[in-house]
């Protein structure tokens, strides 16, 4: 962990894990990412007619995506939090201060 990575951090831990979590891995990656897949997914499916995205079948594709990820987004965030604290740890045991 380099200097400008160390403060970048201490920042973020500073809001907490919660936040981190909610907010970089629910948020930032599960929904966005389930958001994507599922317009993917639903165009092609249909030959990319963009009208399919009005379908109550895309509105449940939809549901089940933004679940999914959401809750791997969650996982994602917990295991990126604890091994940026852990190198946050290590780098600050070394002498690299904030």
């Amino acid at each position: 962990m380099n200097q400008s990575q160390f403060d970048r951090w201490t920042q973020v831990r500073e809001k907490g894990k919660d936040n981190f979590v909610w907010m970089s891995g629910v948020a930032a990656w599960g929904f966005c990412t389930g958001l994507l897949y599922a317009v993917v997914t639903q165009l092609r499916n249909h030959a990319w007619n963009a009208e399919a995205l009005a379908s109550m079948n895309f509105v449940r594709h939809l549901a089940f995506s933004l679940m999914f990820f959401g809750l791997t987004g969650f996982v994602f965030g917990r295991i990126v939090w604890n091994l940026s604290e852990k190198k946050w740890k290590e780098a600050k045991e070394n002498g690299m201060e904030g």
